[in-house]
């Protein structure tokens, strides 16, 4: 680990290939935002020596309709993990609701490819309406509950899904609780079966946003049950929406991260000290050498050269007073 401190000229490309490693890596542990201006005498943490496996993972979803091209949906499968066939209704009863058309297809040509054929489930009833009345019937009554999670696992063992993912939207507010509880019935289900869950979600900015897209759901509760949550970012240039990009980059950022904390922190901010001192004591421990005490590290300069050292507030006002 190297800590290098901006010159004149300097650019990330310049100080990634200075140190022979990625841009991406200089980028995201530095938490840089595009298009990724460096201040002179600004501290970058500058990680080496480490092997691609160690990077982030991308998992990368995709929903198709059964009466998608099979040109199309083979020219986008290598680049995806998981194909969600969009999509299977229900009835009141808890009876399940085939796509218009066969899925077998779509399911045969995700595993040619090697992606992970995912079953949606949404309020899409025979009539081929969306109904949250029969979201309520469903989520609010047992037996029918039961009923139409033995019917998913069912159709899941005969045509070779390997996941669900819940897309419920428009739930009642009085629902909010019986939606959880249904979700952390399904992920219960589907595990025991070998199955994943996944539940999508409209985007909030805030952590008490009104409106019917958001009241109905406990977005937290959700997300501890099932194990993925799809915040769908998409829906800002939808086709009937006001012309703009599928998903802004401006709205993206807005989209609240339910721990009440600006999306460029990993942590809450408030929190920093407490979580460097609780990791730092425990290596301590582990080594006293190679880990000194935690009051001789702060008062070290590399420390202080280093992004964790967080400037006061008098701090960062003679900072912009020194760049100014």
């Amino acid at each position: 680990m190297n800590i290098y401190v901006v010159e004149p000229g300097d650019d990330v490309d310049g100080i990634s290939a200075k140190y022979g490693v990625p841009a991406g890596r200089v980028i995201s542990d530095n938490q840089l935002i595009y298009p990724y201006d460096l201040a002179v005498g600004q501290a970058l943490l500058i990680r080496d020596g480490m092997t691609a496996e160690a990077g982030r993972e991308i998992r990368s979803n995709g929903y198709a309709y059964p009466f998608i091209s099979p040109w199309v949906l083979e020219q986008t499968l290598p680049y995806l993990t998981e194909l969600s066939v969009f999509s299977y209704g229900f009835t009141a009863e808890g009876g399940l609701v085939d796509p218009l058309l066969d899925d077998q297809w779509m399911i045969g040509t995700a595993f040619r490819f090697g992606t992970r054929p995912i079953l949606t489930l949404t309020p899409l009833g025979a009539d081929g309406t969306f109904d949250n009345r029969r979201i309520s019937a469903v989520v609010r009554n047992e037996t029918s509950r039961s009923r139409l999670i033995e019917n998913l696992i069912r159709v899941m063992k005969e045509k070779g899904y390997q996941g669900l993912d819940i897309d419920f939207e428009y739930i009642l507010a009085e629902d909010r609780d019986s939606f959880t509880e249904f979700v952390q019935v399904c992920a219960d289900a589907m595990h025991r079966e070998g199955y994943s869950l996944s539940v999508a979600l409209a985007p909030k900015t805030s952590a008490d946003q009104p409106g019917l897209l958001y009241e109905g759901k406990d977005y937290r509760a959700i997300g501890a049950a099932a194990d993925s949550v799809l915040l769908m970012t998409y829906e800002w240039g939808y086709t009937y929406g006001p012309p703009m990009a599928v998903a802004p980059v401006d709205k993206v950022r807005q989209v609240h991260n339910g721990r009440g904390n600006p999306q460029k922190n990993y942590y809450p901010s408030a929190e920093f000290e407490e979580i460097f001192r609780k990791i730092w004591t425990e290596l301590h421990e582990s080594d006293e050498e190679l880990f000194p005490d935690e009051n001789i590290v702060k008062d070290s300069a590399i420390y202080k050269a280093s992004p964790l050292h967080k400037l006061t507030d008098e701090q960062e006002i003679a900072k912009i007073q020194i760049l100014d």
